[in-house]
């Protein structure tokens, strides 16, 4: 039993001590920008554990091999992949909101006097005639535990609980759609790299040619061995030459960077593409548009996207439903205190509570309303997706087709200006032709030769529209885990599949 006459604690002095000594450092913050060496110090460590995590690039690449090299290294992939992940943890987190919740609670009680109590005689309402009595210590501590449940909070977070499943479903689907995007960019800056290869020495010999009948035909005016507009004529023929070659020359060398960057290669990497034996597919073309349209809305991301968005707007609404109907809160307790007045320190307690908020009654017919246009914005939202897709795999299969028949024409073209650059030579040795005529007739014969490659490149981009519209997974996502060079051959085996039209006969019978 405490003795009245004990000094009494006073925290209210240590309170307010504390408060003097650290709210002025609170309101004196200020944001704190970082100084060129910590964000070169970040940066380091930053570009240090991305190269770590690099293999090196082979000194030869084959299209398989680049795929299987983007899907596990490309960063914005991995950033996608990390996000499907978070969204599952936040499913898993979800759950356990359905559960009751299960409270602990303790806390310490301080008086700077005794807790007095008077008392009223209950019959005769005259105060009674016994001393004040003393009625709880001056410091002790409580605590409690035990679940709650609320049934309204329950219906609203297993409603949550599913829309979080279905938002991790659907980052699972926007993983896919990066993934046909990113092997979409792959294949096109491939084929350009290839493009590159194939004309870079001819390219780089004809610029020398041309660099070198520029300054001639310079020599020449300022000798006045021509008439100055023949003169003129001939720089601009050969200056509009020399442009075009030197922006041919800037493509094939911006492919060879993007197509590093997309394999999460230094910038700087050495390596060569092996063109494949690749004879675009005209079996495309046959294949009904029907089945596309059936394959797309069967298997594009964007519309199973949709899907989940439209099925986390019905939650919506149902959860919204939900929150009309009346709280029932049902309580389960263990008590324990060390007031040494107290006779039980410990106890339970239970309860059970109906609660209703009635100005919901005054907003019932907005809510209901509100519900029901949410539910047909999803609906609009879906079929406005659905189209979308459908005029997606139109588009890429006329892209196709287009550059199907520009491949046709751009190879005739290259054979005959292939041909007149071969009877420009032979002329120019025996020097019955100019050297701007040399020139012009190199120069026609690469930008024809790059138009072909180009309208293969175009082809090869249409072809993976089309996969990335149709929803077409290359591999699974478990293969994903398999060493680089196992994960290339069934890359290199897919694509074939492309090629001899086998995956075709199988088109609506794809796995998700």
């Amino acid at each position: 039993m405490p003795h009245p006459s004990r000094p009494s604690f006073r925290p209210a002095a240590c309170l307010a001590f504390a408060a003097a000594l650290f709210l002025p450092g609170c309101f004196s913050m200020r944001p704190e920008a970082m100084t060129s060496e910590e964000v070169a110090r970040r940066n380091a460590a930053t570009l240090a554990l991305l190269a770590a995590e690099k293999e090196p690039l082979p000194a030869e690449l084959t299209l398989g091999f680049a795929y299987a090299r983007a899907l596990q290294y490309n960063l914005d992939r991995r950033v996608k992949a990390m996000e499907t992940a978070i969204a599952f943890g936040q499913f898993d987190l979800a759950k356990f909101d359905t559960l009751p919740k299960l409270t602990a609670e303790a806390g310490y009680f301080n008086r700077d006097n005794e807790s007095i109590v008077r008392s009223r005689d209950s019959v005769t309402g005259q105060p009674s005639l016994a001393h004040p009595s003393v009625s709880s210590d001056r410091n002790h501590m409580s605590s409690s535990v035990g679940p709650t449940w609320s049934l309204l909070d329950f219906g609203s977070s297993y409603y949550s609980a599913k829309q979080a499943g279905d938002r991790a479903l659907s980052a699972v689907e926007r993983r896919r759609k990066s993934t046909h995007l990113l092997l979409a960019e792959v294949r096109s800056a491939f084929w350009r790299v290839a493009v590159a290869q194939r004309l870079e020495t001819e390219l780089v010999e004809t610029l020398r040619v041309a660099d070198a009948a520029l300054v001639e035909g310079r020599r020449l005016e300022q000798e006045r061995l021509r008439p100055p507009a023949e003169s003129l004529r001939l720089q601009k023929a050969l200056l509009e030459n020399i442009r075009q070659l030197e922006a041919l020359r800037q493509d094939m060398q911006a492919s060879r960077l993007e197509l590093a960057h997309l394999l999460s290669a230094p910038t700087d990497a050495h390596f060569t593409v092996l063109e494949p034996t690749f004879t675009l597919p005209p079996g495309l073309v046959d294949v009904p548009a029907a089945d596309f349209e059936t394959a797309a809305l069967a298997h594009n991301p964007d519309v199973a996207v949709a899907l989940y968005d439209a099925r986390i707007a019905q939650l919506d609404a149902r959860k919204a439903i939900v929150k009309l109907f009346p709280s029932v809160t049902f309580d389960y307790e263990l008590h324990h205190d060390t007031d040494n007045y107290m006779i039980n320190n410990s106890w339970n307690t239970a309860s059970a509570r109906i609660s209703f908020d009635l100005f919901r009654l005054a907003t019932l017919g907005r809510d209901l309303d509100s519900i029901e246009l949410t539910e047909q914005l999803a609906q609009r939202k879906q079929m406005a997706v659905l189209m979308a897709v459908v005029a997606q795999v139109h588009l890429a299969r006329l892209e196709y087709q287009t550059a199907l028949h520009a491949y046709g024409r751009a190879d005739d073209l290259a054979q005959v200006d292939g041909r007149l650059r071969d009877i420009a030579v032979r002329q120019g040795k025996e020097e019955a032709q100019s050297k701007l005529d040399v020139v012009s007739a190199h120069t026609a014969a690469i930008v024809s030769l790059g138009h072909r490659y180009q309208a293969i490149v175009q082809a090869q981009a249409a072809i993976g529209r089309l996969q990335s519209t149709l929803g077409v997974d290359p591999v699974s996502e478990t293969a994903l885990d398999l060493p680089t060079d196992q994960l290339a051959q069934r890359l290199e085996a897919y694509l074939a599949g492309w090629q001899d039209g086998s995956w075709l006969k199988n088109l609506n019978n794809q796995p998700r």
